[in-house]
């Protein structure tokens, strides 16, 4: 199964991309309209701040939702995603402190 931050089942190429190109490089608190901001600043449709909100397949990719914006079953939106990754990414910050730690006690071991 894949993890919840790469492509999934519900995700068409489009809505993908623009998770992971707009939304998932953002610091937290990430923004859907941030987000739409990036991309019509790449797209040079408008300048960067003037969008005050999302279009309708923006808000469903969003929220996991459908063209016609009924929920997709066992959808799930951008936010809970991207919190997903952001765990994953602590585990693996914690994961390489934990080896830069064991390192040194080997190194401090070794040289007593």
């Amino acid at each position: 199964m894949a993890e919840l931050w790469e492509e999934q089942h519900w995700d068409t190429k489009t809505s993908y991309a623009y998770f992971r190109a707009y939304y998932l490089p953002q610091p937290p608190p990430r923004s859907a309209i941030e987000a739409y901001r990036r991309y019509q600043e790449a797209q040079k449709r408008r300048k960067r701040g003037a969008a005050k909100t999302l279009p309708g397949s923006w808000q469903n990719w969003f929220q996991g939702r459908d063209r016609q914006g009924n929920p997709i079953p066992g959808a799930i939106g951008w936010q809970e995603r991207a919190d997903a990754y952001d765990a994953h990414q602590q585990r693996l910050v914690e994961a390489q402190r934990q080896q830069e730690l064991l390192d040194r006690m080997r190194q401090y071991d070794e040289a007593a």
